[in-house]
């Protein structure tokens, strides 16, 4: 009471003042009733109930209206001025403060509401009276109707204008407004049971027992409208819960779009990109980064984020270990960022922390239970690929180390043989060198040049083939004939190859030119000369052939040996890592690692081939290399490594 505004604390009192008056006025004026107790007793109970249980009901099913309370207390009302005229007051007053402190409402509050009601019963009861006539039956001829018209009017206008006086004095917006407000809530609804307070009144004056009966159309009104009600609220839930799903299928397909997103990419820089815009698109954020934790906070990716970062890194990844979502005022920092609110989103993979995600808000932000859950999934899902990309990097390393190791081990296998060969190659230019010397005669000088020339050109093509084998800058790949390339090859191992007595016929067609690596197309053709050559050791040597066509629109090369064959058990795996069918090589110098075909798989694979394999056990091996024939340089080409990626060499 005493927090109320000055001018609406005297309305209050004025209403209070003028309420007594009026009842005292009314009480000692008013027309005897014949035995008005038990009248009374029915409509002060009835009128108790119908207003503690009042029904909130919503006319228009608006979702920003609040509604009305629908109670049958209007009907009592109206039978009351008919039946007990100016003593019905006395259940309107009483009854209005029992409901009002059942319904623990202020004592002021409970006050002014039965003041308010009782003066409007005595003006209806007045209006009755003026109409019909104190001693007339209840409502009867056209003035009862008339009568029951005028009153129903006088009815709303008065509560309308008397409880609104109070909101806009309480409240201090201007009266008219809230007379609009109120009028405009008025429906037709609300007319409903006043007709049933004149019927109940008739009834009583034709025969008081029929009342009780009568009664029941009341119940019924009352139950209809709790049904409605009911049915109005069920109505909105369900719209809740449409709305809900919606937005819950709405984040769930961006979630499921991010995390296609996250999967689908093997490099860590454009993941973390990729989830960071997600992020921030999902959530309504200003601005978002990702950054990772090593030894010092870095970040990786970011969104609308200026430079430099305007945040701590130290102090977001001190917060970041406490492993759960951490809201920061930023405000009282001593250089405040552009936004006032950071949402910080730990990545975690078995515990450790690897990373997290930041989000800016200008407001902040609200997250339920579930959000909180969601974000912490998904960023632990996203540790969980930034691992796998970390891993899928390291592992890129070591396989191209280990390509490069077993290029180098099989190209020590023939160093010895290649070693001799240019001992041989020198001891002949050496000799023919002298003897050009120490002769006088021009045909032998001429002779002896001419042959350390072609001898200097032997070895000129072995150092070529070596070079473009062994050579480890980075992949480029060239317009090249395969021939050349095989080759060159074959330049090295010729030597080993006759000392294990094998032969070599080479049955070539012409192909035409196509891009390509030499220097892998070198190792995949010496990987599969070495696994020819180890196949026919068992047999005392045998016969290599190497062929090489054009076939439906590719370059097939073609190497077969006369070997001891490959069992049917290990066919389907020859190409998979570790899988040697060799005991030993060169009669049990050295174990087989199983790589060889595996990374000439990869190669050839990189370059958009085919390799194949075909066998007989004890007749020999046939594999069967296709690459595609490429002859425009700009043709786009993945990296020479990309066909490398799984532990193939």
């Amino acid at each position: 009471m005493k927090a109320l505004p000055q001018a609406a604390r005297w309305y209050l009192y004025g209403i209070w003042a003028t309420a007594s008056l009026a009842i005292t006025s009314a009480l000692a004026w008013a027309t005897p009733v014949t035995n008005p107790f038990p009248l009374l007793l029915v409509g002060l109970v009835t009128f108790v109930f119908a207003d503690v249980f009042a029904v909130n009901f919503k006319i228009d099913d608006q979702d920003d209206q609040d509604g009305m309370l629908m109670t049958v207390v209007d009907t009592i009302n109206i039978f009351l001025v008919a039946t007990a005229g100016a003593y019905g007051v006395l259940v309107t007053f009483v009854g209005s403060l029992i409901s009002d402190a059942v319904n623990r409402r202020p004592w002021y509050k409970g006050l002014f509401n039965a003041a308010q009601r009782s003066l409007t019963f005595l003006t209806m009861v007045a209006i009755y009276n003026v109409v019909c006539g104190p001693l007339a039956r209840p409502f009867e001829g056209w003035r009862g109707l008339l009568a029951l018209i005028i009153m129903s009017a006088v009815y709303f206008v008065m509560n309308t204008v008397l409880v609104a006086l109070i909101v806009a004095l309480v409240n201090g917006q201007p009266l008219l407004t809230i007379y609009t407000e109120s009028l405009l809530q008025v429906h037709w609804i609300q007319f409903i049971t006043l007709p049933l307070g004149a019927v109940l009144a008739v009834m009583w004056s034709v025969e008081p027992w029929m009342l009780f009966p009568a009664l029941i159309p009341l119940i019924m009104a009352y139950r209809s409208i709790k049904a409605m009600s009911s049915l109005q609220v069920q109505s909105q839930r369900s719209a809740e819960l449409a709305a809900d799903a919606q937005r819950l299928a709405s984040k769930l397909e961006r979630l499921q779009d991010t995390t296609t997103a996250m999967l689908s990419s093997d490099e860590l820089q454009p993941l973390l990109e990729v989830v960071s815009y997600r992020l921030a698109a999902m959530m309504g954020a200003s601005a978002a980064w990702a950054m990772l934790i090593d030894q010092q906070p870095s970040v990786v990716a970011a969104r609308d984020l200026p430079n430099p970062f305007p945040l701590d890194l130290a102090s977001c990844a001190a917060e970041l270990h406490h492993h759960i979502l951490r809201q920061i005022d930023t405000t009282a920092w001593p250089q405040p960022p552009p936004w006032p609110f950071v949402l910080l989103i730990p990545m975690l993979t078995g515990g450790h922390l690897i990373g997290g995600f930041g989000l800016a808000f200008t407001q902040p932000p609200t997250l339920a239970d579930d959000d909180q859950r969601v974000l912490l999934a998904f960023a632990a899902q996203t540790a969980l690929a930034v691992e796998r990309t970390q891993l899928f990097d390291q592992l890129q390393t070591k396989q191209e180390e280990l390509i490069r190791t077993s290029k180098l081990a099989a190209l020590g296998t023939f160093a010895a043989g290649i070693a001799h060969e240019f001992n041989n190659l020198l001891t002949a230019i050496y000799g023919f060198a002298q003897l050009g010397l120490s002769t006088e005669n021009v045909a032998e000088k001429n002779d002896a040049l001419d042959v350390a020339l072609r001898t200097s050109k032997r070895g000129q093509s072995i150092t070529a083939g070596l070079l473009t084998f062994a050579r480890r800058r980075d992949s480029r790949r060239e317009l090249c004939q395969i021939r050349e390339v095989l080759d060159e090859t074959l330049m090295l191992v010729e030597r080993q190859l006759a000392k294990a007595n094998v032969t070599i016929r080479r049955e070539y067609e012409p192909t035409p030119a196509t891009f390509c690596e030499p220097g892998q197309i070198a190792q995949v053709v010496l990987n599969l000369i070495t696994n020819a050559r180890d196949a026919m050791a068992e047999s005392q040597g045998g016969a290599l052939v190497l062929g090489l066509r054009e076939h439906e629109g590719q370059i097939e090369l073609r190497v077969s040996d006369t070997g001891v064959g490959i069992a049917d058990n290990l066919l389907e795996q020859i190409f998979q890592p570790f899988v040697t069918t060799k005991s030993t090589l060169d009669s049990g110098a050295t174990s087989g690692t199983g790589l060889g075909l595996a990374i000439s798989q990869n190669i050839i694979e990189s370059h958009h081939g085919t390799i194949s394999v075909s066998s007989t056990l004890g007749q020999g091996t046939t594999i069967s290399v296709r690459l595609p024939i490429i002859t425009v340089e700009d043709t786009p080409d993945p990296p020479a490594t990309e066909g490398q990626r799984v532990v193939n060499a």
